[in-house]
């Protein structure tokens, strides 16, 4: 199953809980809590093979150097998230 760019900005809502937010507030993911708990810096991660990164990428119309690197990296609300090339 290919990943598309509906797709994973529908789990990073879910994941940020935008659907639970309350003006300028929304309470934390308690997995997100405990990956944070064990680095600030941590990020949501996925690998994709090169078709179907290929095919995000365009997606999500990004630059051909970030394309050409096979990492994409991005926040998105206050997550940071990674999406990395891996080849089979």
């Amino acid at each position: 199953m290919m990943i598309t760019k509906k797709d994973l900005y529908e789990f990073l809502d879910y994941w940020n809980q935008e659907d639970k937010a309350e003006g300028d507030s929304k309470p934390i993911n308690p997995y997100q809590f405990g990956g944070y708990f064990l680095s600030p810096s941590f990020h949501l991660k996925w690998y994709l093979n090169e078709n179907d990164f290929l095919a995000l990428t365009k997606e999500l119309d990004v630059e051909q150097e970030i394309i050409d690197s096979g990492k994409l990296i991005f926040k998105y609300g206050d997550q940071n998230v990674e999406i990395e090339q891996y080849s089979s």
